[in-house]
Parts: structure tokens; C-alpha cells; sequence
């Protein structure tokens, strides 16, 4: 998808957005541009029946269900809502436990006063003996029973703990993963980017930028339907022909990316290249076409982290040497090292 569609695509969406009378939030834009850009019938359909006065309830509704990724916060503050909710359970009974501790303290220390006390301690009556044993054996009962409850009740929540640990992490994987490609998403991508670029070595990783060709031809010729499954082809096609530690996501519309680590400027090319001729040779068959093999290229731009200062600039060089590939002819890979300080810049439509 070119700069002149995707800002095309995002006047649309503001222009959605005031229509709508909507807050301008970022899932709202989200929504409303997966809405413009996808070719899921069900999301614009669903989008559709949210009127023309929709509240924000309603849209949180349809983002629930149809891009969740886009309310992934939201998800994950409900989860740790519960998560703080049993802490406090548990701090809650410990604290009990603690008290209970302390009165049984309280009582050996009471008893062994009382003994103390004695006219004569070598000769304490059998009546100060027996209330002796009674107020250590009530203070030893008690302590006991509020220990077993503990326990019993700290058990629960731990198990309730666990079962939010287990959603929390099947939340986390939805949010953070491409639907239609089951590669990562735009929101892994930058946080995924963002953690490499603060702990890794910039000598030693780069960033690889793929944009399919003439995609908007492929939709017109064989549906969306042949789209989604040209773009399903390609993103399985990418994690065949990369090594087992490298991070391929799709960054929306028809564009992935690669992070590649302990790597060199020679090794992130030769890789670019290999995704390159992968795809060209694919032969993709579209169903929906009779089963005819339709060529699919892609242009690819590629750029080292050490020649950028932050994420966002590495994310830029990288995407400037796409676009040049574009530029140049499409099926072919650039290097940002190759270009000038006067190469172009693309608008980008996703910010972090």
C-alpha cells in the first residue's frame, strides 16, 4: 500500500470520526481503518449497524470482537483488575493469620506473666495450672483454625491466580497477533522493536521492510478473498525462508517486516534478497481464479540499527529504502546504506 492510499485512507477515517461525533481515540481510528482497508464484509457490516450517533460503549463492542488487538489495554486492565483484586484476597487472610499470630504471642506471654506473678512460683495451685493450660490450648486452637482457613483460602485464590495467568497470557497472544496472517501484529512489532533497540547491540541488528506489488491489481482481479490469501501465502512463505530467531510481523495492509539480530549488513541483505526470490517463485493459485498461478512479487527495503538513532528512525530508513525499491521498479531490494540524505521519506499512518 503506497503513502498517496494510506493517507488517502486516513482522511477517510478522520473524516468517519467527525461524521460519527466520536472521541478521535486511537482504537476508534483503529476500527474505522481496518473498516476502510480490510475486506472483512462482517467489520463494515458491523460498523454499519452502529448508526450514526454511536456511543463509545457500542464501538468498544465491535473492536472487542472483531479487532481486539486494538483494545488489548483494555483487556489486559480488566485481567489485572482481577489479578489485584486476588493479591488482595491473599494479603487480606495473611494479615488475619499475622493477627492470630500475635494473640497467641500475646497469650504465651500473658501466661508466662501470670506465673511469674506468683506469690511462690515453685508452688502454683492446680486452679491457676488449668487456666494456664485452657488459655494456651484456646490460643494454639485458634491459631490453628485460622491457619487452616488460611491456607484453604490462600489455595483458592492462588488457583484463581493461575487462571487469570492463563488468560492474561491467551489475551496478550490475541492482541498481539495478525489474524488473518498468524504472524505478529503492528502492536508486537513496535513493542518487540522498541525492547531489541534498548538491548541489543545496534552494531549487530537490522530491520527488513516488505510491501507486496501491485497488490490493489491482485484484489481487483480475484476478490479479497484472493487478497487475504495471497497475503496468507507470502506471510507463510516469510517464516519459512527466515532462521528460527528472527521476528516477522505483519505492520498492516500489504507490508511485513523482519527484525533480524546478531546479524551484518552483508547477512541482512543476502536475507532480504532470499525473501525476495521466496516470494517471486511462490506461484501463488488463487481458488477463486480456477485454480490459476498468478506471478506475486514484493519490494523490499532494508536498513542496520547503528544507522539510526531511535526506533522510529530506524523504522524510517527502512522504509525509505522500500520506497525506492517502489520507486526503482518494484521486485527488487534497497538498503538504506545505498541511498543519499536526500532520499524520500514516506508518511507513515501508524504512529506508536
Amino acid at each position: 500500500m503506497n503513502s498517496n492510499v494510506k493517507q488517502h485512507i486516513g482522511h477517510q477515517v478522520m473524516a468517519m470520526i467527525d461524521r460519527l461525533g466520536v472521541s478521535p481515540l486511537t482504537r476508534n481510528y483503529h476500527l474505522f481503518y481496518m473498516c476502510i482497508s480490510n475486506t472483512d464484509q462482517r467489520l463494515r457490516g458491523a460498523v454499519r449497524a452502529l448508526g450514526n450517533s454511536p456511543t463509545q460503549a457500542d464501538i468498544d463492542e465491535v473492536i472487542e470482537k472483531f479487532v481486539p488487538e486494538a483494545l488489548g489495554s483494555t483487556f489486559m486492565r480488566r485481567q489485572q483488575d482481577d489479578v489485584l483484586r486476588n493479591l488482595e484476597g491473599v494479603l487480606s487472610k495473611l494479615n488475619v493469620d499475622q493477627l492470630e499470630a500475635a494473640n497467641f504471642t500475646g497469650a504465651v506471654n500473658n501466661v508466662s506473666e501470670t506465673l511469674a506473678n506468683q506469690p511462690d512460683p515453685q508452688k502454683v495451685s492446680p486452679e491457676t495450672l488449668v487456666k494456664v493450660a485452657e488459655a494456651l490450648v484456646e490460643a494454639g486452637r485458634r491459631k490453628v483454625v485460622a491457619g487452616n482457613k488460611t491456607i484453604s483460602q490462600v489455595e483458592s485464590h492462588v488457583d484463581e491466580l493461575g487462571k487469570l495467568r492463563n488468560e492474561i497470557e491467551r489475551l496478550r497472544m490475541i492482541a498481539n497477533t495478525d489474524e488473518l496472517t498468524r504472524l505478529a501484529n503492528r502492536r508486537s512489532f513496535d513493542e518487540t522493536l522498541a525492547t531489541v533497540y534498548s538491548k541489543e547491540n545496534r552494531n549487530s541488528f537490522g530491520l527488513v521492510m516488505l510491501d507486496i506489488d501491485h497488490f490493489k491489481s491482485i484484489n481487483d482481479t480475484h476478490g479479497h478473498a484472493g487478497g487475504d490469501e495471497v497475503l496468507r501465502v507470502v506471510a507463510g512463505c516469510l517464516r519459512d525462508c527466515m532462521r528460527q530467531d528472527a521476528f516477522v510481523a505483519r505492520t498492516g495492509g500489504e507490508e511485513f517486516a523482519i527484525l533480524l539480530k546478531k546479524t551484518n549488513t552483508e547477512e541482512v541483505r543476502r536475507a532480504a534478497e532470499r525473501v525476495r526470490a521466496a516470494v517471486e517463485n511462490l506461484g501463488i493459485i488463487n481458488r477463486r481464479s480456477n485454480g490459476t498461478s498468478g506471478r506475486v512479487t514484493v519490494s523490499v527495503g532494508a536498513a542496520m540499527a547503528d544507522d539510526a538513532e531511535t526506533p522510529k528512525g530506524l523504522y524510517e530508513l527502512a522504509d525509505g529504502a522500500l520506497y525506492r525499491s517502489k520507486d526503482g521498479g518494484r521486485n527488487r531490494v534497497t538498503l538504506s546504506g545505498e541511498l543519499g540524505t536526500d532520499s524520500t521519506k514516506r508518511f507513515l499512518m501508524y504512529k506508536r
